[in-house]
């Protein structure tokens, strides 16, 4: 699927932490980056890595091609890339 700039744009509007574009293939859609109580809600699914990312589309979901949310591939995918979503960040450990 593909968005205008326009769309873009809208949608970076309505969600100044950040809007993703996923693509797998020809399919794509467009993803918000979630808020600490959703991130709390993913990570409580943590022994189901798939669970984590239902519960990520299923909140962050912006516009795109439905059949990706049943792609097993896409979403196993999906799963390596949370923490790029989420926005994970490197902390140093100082011994002081």
């Amino acid at each position: 699927m593909d968005f205008t700039q326009e769309q873009i744009n809208e949608f970076k509007a309505k969600n100044p932490d950040g809007v993703f574009r996923l693509v797998s293939g020809e399919l794509s859609c467009l993803l918000k980056r979630p808020n600490r109580a959703l991130v709390s809600i993913m990570l409580s699914n943590g022994r189901d890595p798939l669970a984590m990312v239902d519960v990520l589309l299923e909140n962050c979901w912006l516009a795109g091609d439905e059949s990706l949310k049943e792609d097993v591939g896409f979403l196993y995918s999906l799963m390596g890339r949370i923490d790029d979503i989420i926005g994970k960040k490197t902390v140093e450990l100082k011994n002081l």
